[in-house]
């Protein structure tokens, strides 16, 4: 997915230690261990009331870990890999690589302890990462790319005053006092619209890396399947997607609780099921490094039109809506992307292995299993599914983890010159 036409990985100097060698090499595996232990905590105080030492209890502590632990750590891998090859912007790797993961662990031992750090260590220790994954993204796309790819500018930057403002209401610092009243009666619960928005800015960034990797994923699934080739779907349908999703972000911002926002939410819903037909490719969508985007694409089109649906008609839908969009999108969309990457980067083709498609899978049907459960509360079902839904999407990481750190973390790919062409 950097932009190679084949897999041609980038040459690792023997005396280097390969996982220092591209972001995606450290930062996949380390998303998917905070994937795998994400759930539990947040289950157990959503069941059993339990709260640990931690402001606003293992509740807060699982959103704010969910987007900006996991969800930075893929974003960043991601494009911090991608962006070098679309524009030819330099790759961070080495001792800066180093810094910016050591960064980003120590952040994941700040959030457990902010009931014991001092605030405004813990505030720093816990935006400094976020910062720098949104800076490099952003020069990246600015300084090298003269304004192409700039919706993941866009989104990087929304992350970094997204996450700021949460750390600064979590920890109330200072300046909560002036944003609560600034914000009262006008988003609900702050924390909670927080990181909602946090969860809409990555699937923005997510919908917009399926409009990169379908021109190039589609065909290659058309050939293993014996297919003839498809043509080109019309890129009007991605601007339109890139479009509606954004316009929606940035109603949930100013606006959450209007109904423009419900509408909003509906049309990037419609604008997604339109990109959908038009990259379909039938039977050969068989392939997971396929259909797992197709997956993630479904799940997103739940969510926003359940959101629209809980706040036009006055429905108790939106937690099923929110983890559609989190569990669901994110999560069996990063496990497809980091299944891709870890292939075609690696000295491999596709299609996947089956650690990295059965991941997909389980992490579909724990989604699944968790957006349904609000909806059978009345049944006695609920705590059943929510259990259900921990142990599926947890395993799904796990799963990915034992079947692919060793080869991201120590494998030393072999040499392939690169040539610049379309991302895969």
């Amino acid at each position: 997915m950097t932009g190679v036409t084949g897999p041609h990985p980038v040459t690792t100097a023997k005396s280097a230690r390969p996982c220092w060698s591209q972001p995606f090499r450290i930062f996949f595996p380390s998303a998917a261990l905070v994937g795998a232990g994400l759930i539990v905590p947040w289950l157990v105080a959503y069941l059993a009331g339990w709260d640990g030492p931690i402001p606003g209890g293992a509740i807060v502590w699982h959103i704010h870990e969910m987007v900006f632990g996991l969800g930075m750590a893929a974003v960043g891998g991601f494009l911090l890999t991608a962006l070098p090859a679309w524009s030819g912007a330099p790759m961070v790797r080495g001792r800066g690589l180093a810094g910016l993961w050591a960064a980003w662990a120590v952040a994941r031992g700040a959030a457990l302890l902010t009931g014991v750090l001092p605030p405004t260590l813990a505030a720093a220790l816990l935006v400094v990462p976020t910062l720098a994954f949104g800076t490099l993204i952003a020069v990246a796309v600015l300084r090298h790319a003269q304004g192409r790819h700039a919706v993941f500018a866009v989104a990087a930057l929304g992350m970094m005053g997204t996450h700021g403002l949460f750390v600064v209401l979590w920890l109330d610092l200072p300046p909560a006092g002036l944003i609560g009243i600034m914000i009262e009666g006008r988003v609900g619960h702050p924390l909670r619209w927080l990181g909602d928005l946090g969860v809409l800015l990555l699937v923005w960034i997510h919908a917009c890396v399926i409009s990169r990797v379908a021109p190039v994923l589609g065909p290659e699934a058309l050939r293993l399947s014996g297919r003839p080739p498809m043509p080109p779907p019309d890129p009007s349908r991605n601007r339109l997607v890139a479009l509606t999703l954004g316009a929606t972000v940035l109603a949930y911002a100013v606006a959450p609780l209007s109904p423009v926002t419900a509408w909003m939410a509906w049309a990037a819903a419609a604008a997604q099921m339109d990109r959908l037909g038009a990259i379909w490719i039938g039977r050969a969508a068989r392939h997971s490094f396929f259909h797992g985007f197709v997956l993630s694409t479904l799940f997103l089109v739940t969510a926003l039109a359940l959101f629209g649906a809980a706040r036009l008609l006055h429905l108790p839908w939106l937690d099923a809506a929110w983890h559609a969009a989190g569990a669901g999108t994110l999560a069996v969309g990063c496990l497809t992307v980091f299944g891709v990457a870890s292939r075609r980067h690696m000295g491999g083709t596709l299609p996947l292995s089956r650690p990295a498609t059965a991941a997909i899978w389980l992490a579909a049907a724990g989604a699944g299993l968790r957006v349904a459960a609000p909806f059978t509360w009345a049944l006695g079902w609920a705590p059943g599914l929510l259990w259900g839904s921990t142990l599926l999407w947890s395993g799904a990481f796990l799963v990915f983890l034992i079947g692919h750190a060793r080869l991201l973390l120590g494998r030393t790919p072999v040499s392939h010159p690169p040539t610049r062409g379309p991302s895969a």
